[in-house]
């Protein structure tokens, strides 16, 4: 990586009675402003990480999530100041991938919600899940294939609503009219966008539900994503003059890196070159500021385009089997993203680490070494 630069290590923290603009929630009246030590005012902090699903089922663990790294992370981030107003959780939180009508997704969703639940942090950020290609697909060992699965997609936003995570979803596209995303059912509360503050989220499902098939195995195609509803949300908070950056956010991809050949990003084929759409409208559009992912099992930063497009980064090292090949500076490691917005417009994005249990143990077990507080690795402003 190359366009690294060191977070300011100082911060002050100054006391506001007035009202400060544009804040979300750290700036009313009142309220604590976080500077930097250049005087910059910190207008909002989010967290995201993806990727828990430990690749098999294990006794004792119906969510077949990695339990400890999920509990260090959620203690992690509630104890960072300021404590993150939104944490994003990009998808693959559970195993699933059963061809059923969902049940087996139910069973998983709802052990994981229990347990989240009963985290003494849990809360003190907004959790925001977003579905992943083992929330909402089913795989065909036979064909070698993934394909949405319409049950599971049903049991995905029962659990969504259910548990309020609903809270900025309702806005996104639907199978009416002309239908030119080819959409086979309601994608309102998977896909849909909402603006914090002067910033605008766009949260994509990168495993949407369509008409169109695969020639080759007869299943529904998977990494499809609603793009003509997505262009146009993010052409109109482009021409928002109250919106000051776009951050888009969701599972699969637009790259992967060279190592993670087993893990496709959003398919491009010849009629829907959905990855080439994607990345076009988040280059056209200047307040389109990074593009945040998971589905790889490693932390990764690129410029799209072979450098001359977005910043998109993977958050995938959150605590699944951790993807083969990839090989960072001091060995692989699970973690989170915290992501600063300025003032100023500058985004730093810090990319926090803890080293996976010492052989034997298996890396989602919590003896005899629990996982440790994760350290800052490196940072990357935008």
């Amino acid at each position: 990586m190359k366009q690294w630069s060191v977070l300011p290590r100082v911060l002050i923290v100054l006391t506001v009675l007035a009202f400060f603009t544009g804040c979300g929630g750290n700036g009313g009246s009142g309220e604590s402003v976080v500077l930097s030590s250049s005087g910059d005012a910190l207008k909002m902090r989010f967290a995201a990480f993806g990727d828990l699903q430990i690749g098999t089922l294990q006794s004792g663990n119906a969510s077949c999530t990695n339990i400890p790294q999920l509990r260090q992370t959620i203690i992690d981030c509630a104890g960072s100041d300021p404590v993150p107003e939104i944490t994003f959780l990009n998808g693959d939180m559970v195993l699933n991938m059963i061809k059923d009508d969902g049940e087996a997704l139910k069973t998983q969703l709802d052990a994981w919600q229990q347990l989240y639940s009963g985290l003494p942090d849990a809360g003190r950020s907004q959790l925001l899940p977003i579905p992943g290609n083992h929330e909402v697909d089913f795989e065909d060992l036979a064909l070698n294939a993934q394909a949405p699965n319409p049950g599971a997609i049903d049991q995905w936003l029962l659990w969504f609503v259910r548990n309020g995570y609903d809270f900025a979803a309702g806005n996104g596209p639907t199978p009416a009219g002309s239908n030119p995303d080819s959409l086979a059912r309601d994608e309102s509360k998977l896909t849909y966008s909402f603006t914090r503050g002067v910033t605008h989220f766009t949260v994509i499902d990168t495993d949407v539900l369509t008409t169109k098939t695969d020639a080759t195995t007869g299943l529904v195609l998977s990494g499809w994503i609603a793009i003509n509803w997505i262009e146009e949300d993010v052409r109109k908070a482009q021409l928002d003059p109250s919106v000051s950056e776009i951050i888009i956010v969701g599972h699969r991809p637009v790259e992967t890196p060279s190592y993670s050949t087993d893990s496709p990003g959003i398919i491009n084929t010849a009629e829907y070159p959905l990855a080439d759409r994607l990345s076009a409208v988040m280059s056209s559009n200047s307040k389109v500021k990074l593009l945040l992912v998971s589905h790889c099992h490693a932390w990764d930063a690129r410029k799209l385009n072979n450098g001359a497009g977005v910043w998109q980064v993977i958050v995938g090292n959150a605590g699944a089997p951790i993807q083969e090949g990839w090989n960072p500076a001091g060995g692989v490691y699970f973690g989170y993203s915290l992501i600063d917005l300025y003032q100023s417009g500058k985004i730093v994005l810090s990319n926090y680490g803890r080293a996976l249990p010492p052989s034997p143990q298996k890396f989602y077990e919590d003896s005899p070494v629990a996982p440790a507080p994760a350290t800052l690795r490196e940072t990357l402003t935008i």
